[in-house]
């Protein structure tokens, strides 16, 4: 990783902290913080672009893509079974199963 790399995610860092410390202390979004949150981002995209090949290599290993595809399934499995907790939350119905029928509601 080279200097100006390390310098600029370190901004991008302290940056972040910073906003998150601010946000946490004043409870709202102050025109100020916009000028906080630009200085982070390009602290980002300085360290990534002078560092791209780390990135690269990361995102090129085959633990990291075996993991990504192992999230991406847990993330989709989590998101069915919520959206099927909801559809049957939303649309109750009940059955009734016995011979007799005896715990059935009336016509009445």
């Amino acid at each position: 990783m080279s200097q100006k790399g390390k310098l600029f995610f370190v901004i991008s860092i302290l940056s972040f902290l910073i906003l998150g410390g601010l946000f946490f202390a004043i409870r709202t979004w102050m025109p100020f913080m916009w000028i906080v949150l630009g200085t982070s981002l390009i602290g980002l995209v300085g360290g990534l672009f002078y560092d791209y090949r780390i990135l690269v290599d990361f995102f090129s290993m085959k633990t990291t893509k075996l993991g990504m595809n192992m999230g991406l399934i847990l993330l989709l499995t989590v998101i069915f079974l919520t959206v099927i907790n909801f559809l049957g939350a939303k649309h109750y119905m009940t059955f009734d199963f016995s011979y007799n029928k005896v715990k059935s509601i009336s016509e009445q």
